[in-house]
């Protein structure tokens, strides 16, 4: 993990893939049945949102016209979500979704992901995140 670089990747925008995703982790799920961002008045999930499906956690593919829609969601990727880090966060330490989807290293919220890049006590950026393949929650 130590020797991981993002130089000659995709440059660093919230909610888009470092990596192409593989198909086989995308989920197709109603919009009313996901947790998104609810900031700015949002009220439906939106392309690059985090997001979670109970405790499965991922980045919508895809805007939501309305909460029936169906959306895709990657739930294995790796992506440029932003993230405040309450003390310092180092690569591979796990990140956590609160109840407004704030992702940080806090523990006690919803397991997100793994940090792929470090970020200072109290700062927030957009660094990639591995995100939580269902395994690993439970190994």
């Amino acid at each position: 993990m130590s020797n991981f670089t993002v130089e000659g990747y995709t440059e660093p925008i919230e909610g888009f893939p470092v990596y192409p995703r593989p198909a086989h982790d995308t989920v197709r799920i109603q919009e009313s049945d996901v947790s998104h961002p609810t900031a700015d008045s949002q009220t439906l999930a939106a392309a690059g949102d985090p997001v979670l499906i109970g405790g499965v956690s991922g980045v919508a593919l895809e805007t939501a016209e309305a909460s029936t829609d169906y959306i895709n969601i990657d739930t294995g990727g790796i992506y440029w979500l932003s993230v405040t880090a309450g003390a310092t966060i180092s690569i591979g330490d796990a990140i956590y979704a609160d109840s407004d989807l704030v992702l940080s290293e806090t523990w006690g919220g919803t397991p997100f992901g793994f940090a792929l890049k470090a970020v200072a006590e109290t700062e927030t950026d957009v660094i990639p995140i591995k995100l939580a393949h269902w395994v690993d929650l439970v190994s």
